[in-house]
């Protein structure tokens, strides 16, 4: 619903909403022109959004399918492969690429791992046991460098995956040259079989990714958790839902969170696969294997996992009214979770709540 408000010579008007909405959210979208520039800013209204009931199904056999990827993946050796790279090091730690097999022989995933000054992951005998945290990133198809500014000067031990199989310590124009090409649009890559979506050896590596953590004797198996936005507050979901070793997830905004909204009658999230009418035939079929993708439906099943969950009011990607739904889906049972209503905030986070999720982050890992 659009209304257009024309203010009068005074530049001051009165809105008065009335009647009772559905849960969801409003927005109020502001345009003025300055000199010739137009100038536009929004602010989102919430109604009853803690009554936003998910329009995304739970397929029967949804627990039972991850499981099996996961088995299958898991008969994969992770062959781990560490390449120093002291090019990112800083004071407090030192940096590895490593490689791995993920959910096929010759499918890697690539990450940073950033680990303490004079710690060397393939020792096989530690002296010390540190906690770990995972960054799962954002969408998109670029370098990464090690998440080496925080916690590593605190014990803890970081690794910033990459999700595409590649190395994630190419040069910035060889990354340009894949957006627009090989990887453009890749999280649209959706068929009619389920095992065939882009980002299905993405969730199963969620699950290899803390098994590869768990091989390293530097690390404290019990002490890990996992944090990002939009896509990364996606797979953050997922890591912390296929995975009970994940001891406490920083989920910000995320991505792929009714996925088939628009679809159902609802406002989706990114990649917003269905806003597009012309989705043919098979659009039932696909809305069917987009569900086994939802974090709706991985949201669900996170009961234990200790959760701190940031929302964007204002946020134009992903929107409100599916991040919230994924809230209002984390299980009534699990006591230990958290949400923060960012409202002045979009698709970001002001630097206070980055620094409110790395110290809650701490707090649970070193406690």
């Amino acid at each position: 619903m659009k209304k257009t408000l024309t203010l009068g010579d005074s530049g001051v008007e009165h809105l008065i909403l009335k009647g009772s909405p559905t849960p969801g959210f409003k927005t109020l979208q502001v345009t003025t022109e300055v000199d010739g520039k137009e100038y536009t800013n929004l602010i989102k209204i919430a109604f009853s959004p803690d009554k936003l009931a998910p329009t995304t199904p739970l397929p029967k056999d949804f627990t039972r399918y991850w499981d099996k990827c996961i088995a299958k993946a898991r008969e994969v050796p992770l062959e781990p492969k560490f390449t120093r790279r002291p090019q990112y090091d800083n004071a407090f730690a030192d940096v590895y690429e490593v490689r791995f097999e993920n959910a096929a022989k010759g499918c890697y995933l690539y990450g940073m791992l950033a680990v303490p000054k004079g710690v060397c992951p393939t020792d096989t005998v530690a002296t010390r046991q540190y906690p770990a945290v995972i960054l799962w990133p954002g969408a998109g198809v670029k370098a990464h460098r090690g998440d080496v500014n925080f916690f590593p000067e605190h014990g803890v031990i970081t690794l910033e995956m990459g999700i595409h199989g590649i190395p994630v310590s190419y040069d910035d124009d060889i990354y340009a040259d894949l957006r627009a090409n090989a990887l453009n649009k890749y999280s649209a890559i959706l068929s009619p079989d389920r095992n065939r979506y882009y980002y299905n050896k993405v969730y199963v590596g969620t699950v290899k990714t803390v098994d590869l953590l768990c091989t390293l004797p530097c690390v404290d198996a019990g002490r890990i958790g996992c944090y990002g936005g939009s896509q990364g507050g996606a797979l953050s979901t997922i890591n912390a839902a296929l995975d009970a070793r994940i001891r406490c997830a920083a989920i910000s905004y995320p991505a792929l969170s009714e996925i088939g909204g628009y679809a159902r009658g609802r406002a989706d999230g990114w990649p917003h696969l269905f806003r597009v009418d012309e989705v043919g035939e098979t659009e039932e079929a696909l809305l069917q294997v987009a569900d086994y993708y939802d974090v709706i439906n991985f949201a669900r099943q996170i009961k234990t996992c200790k959760v701190l969950f940031f929302l964007g009011f204002n946020d134009v990607v992903c929107c409100p009214t599916s991040t919230y739904t994924a809230w209002n889906a984390l299980p009534r049972e699990n006591k230990h979770k958290q949400l923060v209503l960012m409202q002045e905030s979009g698709h970001w986070m002001h630097a206070d709540y980055q620094h409110d999720r790395r110290e809650w982050l701490l707090e649970q890992l070193t406690k």
